[in-house]
């Protein structure tokens, strides 16, 4: 099975580091599509703290 990736974040540097490593972050989790948004209201969240910054997650399973 393959994922899709909802993510968000208000930390400039993080966005622009998920952005940049996009391919490769997709590559290495068998991501089929890693999108930004401006929020995640699930309940099935994971959140990470990345030094200063926090960044938001859902994950799904891809029907592709």
């Amino acid at each position: 099975n393959r994922i899709k990736i909802k993510y968000h974040t208000t930390d400039a540097e993080i966005g622009a580091a998920i952005t940049e490593h996009r391919d490769y972050i997709c590559r290495e989790t068998l991501c089929d599509e890693m999108v930004a948004v401006g929020e995640i209201c699930c309940d099935d969240v994971r959140e990470f703290q990345l030094g200063d910054g926090v960044v938001r997650m859902e994950l799904t399973v891809s029907n592709e």
